[in-house]
């Protein structure tokens, strides 16, 4: 894939996702989607607007809470189990 389709089709998937989190409509997703492949034919890039950075940066924050506490539960987890099996035993 080139890059600058490798571009596009990520810029697609993130305003997708964010501008339906953010209840945007389908013309409103359309038109930033025109304007992002305008952008990449002539530049090769697109700048996120400031809500589209505020709520990638929400997502972000999202996934890395959500990972951690995925890892935090499993080492309690193993801890505890750890623990009683030593009590058993």
């Amino acid at each position: 894939m080139l890059r600058d389709e490798w571009i596009l089709s990520e810029a697609e998937k993130f305003i997708q996702t964010s501008y339906g989190e953010l209840g945007k409509s389908p013309i409103e997703v359309e038109n930033r989607l025109q304007e992002i492949r305008q952008a990449i034919a002539a530049q090769g890039t697109y700048e996120h607007t400031y809500e589209e950075l505020k709520h990638g940066a929400k997502m972000a924050w999202a996934t890395v809470i959500n990972a951690l506490a995925v890892y935090s539960g499993t080492c309690l987890r193993s801890m505890i189990c750890g623990a009683w099996r030593m009590r058993i035993r």
